[in-house]
């Protein structure tokens, strides 16, 4: 399994708004510059992330994004599946018709719960800033 580049995109997009959270809306030049995104494809990936219900769009001069949720309360398994589609490993759906059915449906439930798990407020932003600084 691989995440696709608009998920990974996603990922780093939110985790870079996430940490100016409470200090400024991010900008989407800020975000593209500083997540290192293409800022063409990022309008794409936050566009998605707005309609899903992730970040929240502000017009104006002091405009930008902001998280639309507690940064708690957004998993990665939710940044995943908004935008990639439902987290599955194997394709099969079917497990009268597939004799590895369960070996990947327990992978599916384990990686799920794992990704279910860790969210936004997991991460030490301020520690990464430090590190970015040097």
């Amino acid at each position: 399994m691989q995440l696709s580049r608009k998920a990974e995109y996603a990922l780093h997009a939110l985790m870079y708004v996430t940490s100016v959270s409470g200090h400024h809306h991010a900008s989407i030049s800020e975000i593209a510059r500083n997540a290192k995104i293409p800022r063409e494809y990022l309008a794409k990936v936050l566009k998605g992330l707005t309609n899903a219900g992730y970040l929240i769009s502000v017009r104006g001069v002091n405009g930008g994004y902001r998280l639309a949720k507690a940064k708690e309360k957004i998993s990665f398994l939710d940044i995943l599946e908004a935008t990639q589609g439902p987290f599955v490993i194997s394709r099969c759906p079917d497990k009268n018709r597939c004799p590895d059915y369960q070996f990947w449906d327990e992978i599916t439930k384990y990686l799920k719960k794992m990704l279910g798990d860790m969210n936004l407020g997991k991460i030490d932003y301020e520690k990464f800033a430090r590190k970015n600084k040097k």
